[in-house]
């Protein structure tokens, strides 16, 4: 990366490893957990930094009325989240409102039935579902 010192945080990826103890448990050894402490200690310098470059950038773009600044190689915009109304008073406003139904799998019930079964009701399937790996300080898990 252009700028960035790489002397500033060494890392050694291949002390990261995951050895086992006498009785078959697994654990990180001193040195992965050495590297891995610096990889978190490193990540939260980077989002401090983020979140105050990120709230500078706000606060000026707000102040000058911008929405988008385009650079090079870096694009910086703003953008309004969330729903655009709020109703207070739903039957004043019944004719501006519509209504949303929808229908999502009851946890419960299928495993019940699934339980019960043997097999998934008709019309049900799992779904795919992806797996996240945390690297994280005790204490803040």
């Amino acid at each position: 990366m252009p700028g960035l010192n790489k002397d500033l945080v060494t890392i050694d990826p291949k002390a990261i490893v995951i050895s086992t103890d006498k009785a078959g448990n697994f654990a990180l050894t001193i040195e992965a957990e050495t590297e891995l402490k610096k990889i978190l200690d490193f990540k939260k310098l980077i989002d401090d930094l983020y979140a105050h470059v990120e709230a500078t950038l706000t606060a000026e773009m707000s102040k000058r009325k911008l929405q988008k600044i385009v650079g090079a190689d870096v694009i910086v915009s703003t953008s309004l989240a969330g729903p655009r109304f709020d109703v207070f008073d739903k039957e004043t406003a019944k004719d501006f409102l519509k209504e949303v139904k929808y229908f999502i799998p009851d946890p419960d019930k299928i495993d019940e039935f699934t339980s019960t079964n043997g097999e998934l009701p008709k019309g049900v399937s799992f779904k795919t579902r992806s797996s996240t790996t945390r690297i994280v300080e005790r204490g803040n898990e």
